[in-house]
């Protein structure tokens, strides 16, 4: 009896996390678009998590941006990596999503942290580097 119920409860976390990614894969996507069309204020108005910009405000956000487009330019293509990180505390989702993007000059590596505290997810983290060991050493696991 014991298994079973330890079995389903695997089971469900399974499900539940695998549906928060899925739902972070979207909100990624749109990330995407309108960085890549340059709408850097409605990233940050609109899809930058609130208690994130309380910590870092909105102007370094827009010099992120703007540092990325500036060195690199227009990523020319965005492969997600099947690496990717999802655990749920207190209620709140956090996924962990890796891309490897190709701009004109050279490819990236790069990592985007998003967070659903209730009210669906939001991007915490956006994180570039020209390695992987080198993303993992500046980004981390947040």
């Amino acid at each position: 009896m014991n298994r079973t119920f330890y079995a389903l409860i695997a089971i469900m976390a399974c499900v539940f996390s695998s549906c928060g990614v899925g739902e972070a894969e979207d909100t990624a996507s749109e990330f995407h678009k309108k960085l890549d069309n340059r709408e850097y204020m409605h990233i940050v108005e609109n899809m930058i998590d609130k208690e994130t910009l309380e910590e870092t405000g909105e102007a370094e956000w827009f010099e992120v941006f703007e540092y990325v487009e500036a060195t690199w330019g227009t990523a020319e293509s965005r492969n997600e990596d099947f690496d990717f990180e999802s655990a749920i505390n207190n209620g709140i989702t956090t996924v962990e999503l890796n891309y490897t993007v190709n701009y004109p000059s050279k490819t990236m590596y790069e990592r985007l942290f998003l967070v659903d505290r209730g009210s669906g997810f939001r991007v915490t983290g956006f994180f570039l580097n020209e390695t992987k060991a080198g993303l993992d050493e500046q980004a981390g696991n947040q």
